[in-house]
C-alpha cells in the first residue's frame, strides 16, 4: 500500500505537513512547494477514501485519521510544522499531541484555519445523520462543494461516503483534557 503522507521538494529543512478539509484531499496543497519557492519541503496527508487509497473504507473518527498517519509522521526530522484547514485542522491538533505522546519533538508549529477550537459546540445540526436530499441541500448551504459535483448524481455518489465519513468524524469528535501543546 502507497504512503500516507506525500512528500514533495528538497529535504533536509522545515517539513510542513498539509491535512485537508472534509471531503478533500492533500492534492489540494500540490501547488504550496513551488509556492514556498524550496524553503520548505512539503507533505500532504493521503486519508483512506482518496487518492491511492481510494478503495479503502474512509476513516469516521479524528482518531483513526491521525493513528494513519501517526507512524509517518514520526520518521519526519524535526522540524515539523503541521497546518490543518477545518477537518484538517482537527487532526492537526490531535496528531500534535499524538507526536507529544509518543516521545517525538513537538512539532515547531501547528497552524490551524476554518474550525473552531477544539471542545467547542458545534455550529449546525449533525450533518452525517440526514437522509441523501438532505445531506445535498445542507452541502450546497456550505458553498464549499462545487455545483457540478452537486448536480452530478454519479459523481455525487462516489464522493458522497467519503463527505458523510469525514463529517461524521468532525460532529463526533470530542476533545480530550490535555496539557496545552
Amino acid at each position: 500500500m502507497g504512503a500516507h503522507i506525500h512528500w514533495h521538494g528538497a529535504s533536509g529543512g522545515v517539513s510542513l505537513l498539509c491535512l485537508p478539509y472534509a471531503g478533500g484531499d492533500g492534492s489540494i496543497y500540490r501547488h504550496w512547494p513551488a509556492a514556498l519557492g524550496g524553503r520548505a519541503r512539503v507533505g500532504w496527508a493521503e486519508l483512506p477514501g482518496r487518492g491511492d487509497h481510494f478503495a479503502l473504507a474512509p476513516f469516521r473518527r479524528i482518531e483513526q485519521q491521525v493513528q494513519w498517519l501517526l507512524p509517518e509522521a514520526l520518521a519526519v526530522p524535526a522540524p515539523l510544522c503541521i497546518f490543518g484547514h477545518s477537518m484538517g485542522a482537527l487532526i492537526g491538533y490531535e496528531l500534535a499531541h499524538s507526536l507529544r505522546e509518543a516521545g517525538a519533538p513537538a512539532p515547531a508549529m501547528l497552524a490551524v484555519a476554518a474550525h473552531p477550537a477544539p471542545g467547542r459546540a458545534l455550529r449546525h445540526d449533525p450533518l452525517h445523520e440526514l437522509a441523501d436530499d438532505d445531506f445535498v441541500r445542507r452541502l450546497a448551504a456550505f458553498e464549499g462543494t462545487p455545483d457540478e459535483v452537486l448536480a452530478n448524481a454519479e459523481l455525487l455518489a462516489l464522493l458522497e461516503p467519503r463527505l458523510r465519513a469525514d463529517f461524521e468524524a468532525c460532529e463526533t469528535y470530542a476533545a480530550q483534557t490535555r496539557a496545552p501543546l
